[in-house]
């Protein structure tokens, strides 16, 4: 995907029979075609990665939010009953008439009614004022329950806008590779396979010690399995869930975005004298599609539905960020 230009501009041009002969797309076209397509699905995956882990977090700050409730809901039933404690003795002094409107659901409004609360001492002022106090807590905690809530159906449906616009995307390219005899469609998915080098892990002579170890280990032994959209394992991955997990079997927790990943660690220079192995390479503006980087000019991606966990040459002019973790 990321050499498709320089490969499409050698492209033979093999015209499918099953086009119209008025509008007969040749290879390349059709290369180009699905190309952007799976970009465009590949893009569309990238934000449902984001969101998915915005409605993660989202469903931590609902059950927080539902805890401060519960929480807020007791300090008020404690403030009621430590005002109602100050109340029976005023009561029992002969000081205060009409406790029973002190009781009631609305002590604010008894209490204003009564015009009692500028005579009562500082016991009866300060419960009071407690009880005011804590009432509007639980008021702010119910909007913040609400709030949340709120914000989790909005992401869910936009979540499910998301995934059916990946699959249009998906179904698209699918019904521009089935218009193609055999043998076209299989040279598009050539121009398609993202660089593939053939060479493996093995033959570079990586070294597997260490903490980058680590995830250069886990990264080569997922070389052929299939990439999926929204998928980090086990047995298929998209491009930042195979980032993800390499890095999780170092004990680095990264979020399932190739955006955001990019935030993460420290920035480096996407240079061949400056990545390292291990470092993660981001590709397009905005950032969706990210690989790590093995050396030499080559690194290990999930490229795009269609194809698997590979080693590819690394197109210096695409990638726009490097990050070391």
């Amino acid at each position: 995907m990321l050499a498709l230009t320089a490969m499409l501009a050698a492209a033979p041009v093999l015209l499918t029979s099953q086009a119209s002969a008025a509008k007969k797309l040749t290879v390349a076209d059709a290369a180009k075609k699905v190309a952007t397509l799976r970009d465009e699905a590949e893009q569309a995956t990238e934000s449902y990665n984001a969101q998915r882990e915005e409605l993660k977090s989202l469903n931590v700050r609902l059950a927080a939010a539902q805890d401060r409730l519960t929480a807020q809901q007791q300090q008020v039933a404690a403030a009621r009953l430590s005002l109602g404690r100050v109340l029976a003795e005023t009561y029992k002094q002969g000081e205060l008439e009409g406790l029973a409107l002190f009781l009631s659901d609305d002590p604010d409004a008894a209490l204003e009614q009564t015009g009692v609360v500028a005579t009562l001492g500082d016991r009866r002022a300060t419960a009071v004022q407690r009880l005011r106090s804590e009432e509007a807590t639980l008021a702010a905690a119910k909007d913040d329950l609400v709030r949340q809530q709120t914000r989790i159906t909005q992401t869910t449906a936009s979540l499910q806008k998301l995934k059916d616009r990946v699959q249009a995307r998906l179904a698209d390219a699918q019904k521009e590779l089935a218009q193609l005899q055999a043998r076209d469609r299989a040279e598009v998915e050539r121009l398609l396979s993202g660089g593939d080098t053939g060479v493996t892990c093995a033959q570079l002579g990586l070294d597997f010690s260490g903490r980058v170890g680590k995830v250069l280990r886990y990264a080569c032994d997922q070389v052929g399995e299939p990439y999926v959209w929204a998928a980090a394992g086990p047995g298929s991955f998209d491009c930042s869930g195979l980032t993800m997990r390499a890095w999780q079997a170092a004990g680095v927790s990264l979020p399932h975005n190739a955006d955001a990943q990019s935030h993460y660690g420290t920035r480096v220079a996407p240079t061949k004298s400056a990545l390292k192995p291990g470092d993660l390479v981001f590709f397009h503006s905005p950032i969706s599609h990210v690989g790590i980087y093995l050396g030499n000019g080559l690194f290990l991606h999930a490229p795009h539905t269609g194809t698997v966990v590979k080693i590819a040459a690394l197109q210096w002019a695409s990638v726009v960020a490097a990050a070391r973790y």
